[in-house]
């Protein structure tokens, strides 16, 4: 009880602070003393001396700190007004993630620094280890002193956050289609609008129908597979023992049987889903017979 009450006031002390001398941060997940900073447009020094924080490598994510002095870094920045000398020195600083497979000789190549100068920038000592999701500062020059940065005698371009690009890749069909004309006296597991016979790797149908559209067994049996089949989805394989053929309803959406299950002529298999080829709610449809295709119209119905 006595643990609870000295935290208490603790964080009492800590709101009265802030109130009185500067604002309060809790730290966030692959921040470093030197963002806070920057963020605030103060410095590391005035931030470890107002939290009584000895090494500014050992902070924590939750941690509250108080900032003294702090002004908001969305808010216009004064124009830098001194030396030549120090103009010279103006880095673009950028914001980069640790992606996994990085380290941090591998990150300093990247943008042409050194090593020393990320570890400088981000408050890292040579035993600090690097991790997937880190945000780290870069920045494009080394000529420059960590007393440099506390004093604010460098002036910086502002943060150029790196967008992450994604190769657009488009899906190739290796399939041949032949379409076919439907005809109404064929029973198929779903109303269909569009049928196509396919050739490639596996001999099949392919039934276009609008999307959701419930999937039906054409013939009764027991369910042998129910579930994702790789390189075609969601799939449910009916063995009609009668006949010993297998009938595969395969790029479902949803499924409604189980393995074990028996299914009669009419059931609901499930709902169909999107071709992730063409775009269209189909249902890919195959039959076989002692490890053979078979045509999937002639197949035995009821």
């Amino acid at each position: 009880m006595k643990g609870k009450v000295l935290i208490f006031l603790h964080l009492i002390f800590l709101i009265a602070v802030a109130w009185t001398q500067g604002t309060s941060h809790v730290i966030k997940s692959g921040e470093t003393l030197y963002s806070i900073a920057r963020h605030y447009k103060t410095t590391v020094d005035a931030i470890c001396q107002a939290n009584n924080i000895e090494d500014a490598t050992k902070v924590k994510s939750g941690q509250m700190l108080i900032i003294p002095g702090a002004t908001d870094s969305k808010k216009p920045v004064p124009q830098y007004t001194g030396s030549t000398a120090a103009k010279e020195k103006t880095v673009t600083i950028r914001e980069y993630t640790v992606k996994s497979g990085d380290t941090l000789y591998g990150i300093s190549r990247k943008f042409s620094i050194s090593v020393d100068t990320i570890r400088k920038a981000n408050g890292m000592t040579k035993d600090d280890v690097i991790q997937v999701g880190q945000v780290l500062q870069i920045y494009s020059s080394d000529k420059f002193t960590m007393d440099d940065i506390k004093n604010n005698s460098i002036p910086a371009v502002p943060i150029k956050k790196e967008k992450p690009t994604q190769p657009t890749i488009k899906p190739t069909d290796p399939r041949s289609y032949q379409n076919k004309k439907l005809d109404d006296s064929i029973i198929w597991p779903i109303k269909a609008v569009d049928l196509s016979y396919v050739t490639g790797k596996i001999n099949n149908v392919l039934l276009v129908a609008k999307n959701k559209e419930t999937v039906s067994a054409i013939k009764g049996g027991l369910v042998i597979f129910s579930g994702l089949y790789r390189g075609f989805g969601q799939v449910v394989f009916v063995h009609a023992q009668n006949t010993g053929h297998i009938y595969v309803y395969s790029g479902l959406d949803t499924i409604s049987v189980k393995k074990g299950q028996k299914v009669t002529f009419g059931d609901e298999i499930g709902t169909l889903g999107i071709d992730s080829i063409t775009n269209k709610p189909t249902l890919n449809f195959m039959v076989f017979k002692n490890g053979e295709p078979v045509d999937p119209a002639k197949a035995p119905r009821g």
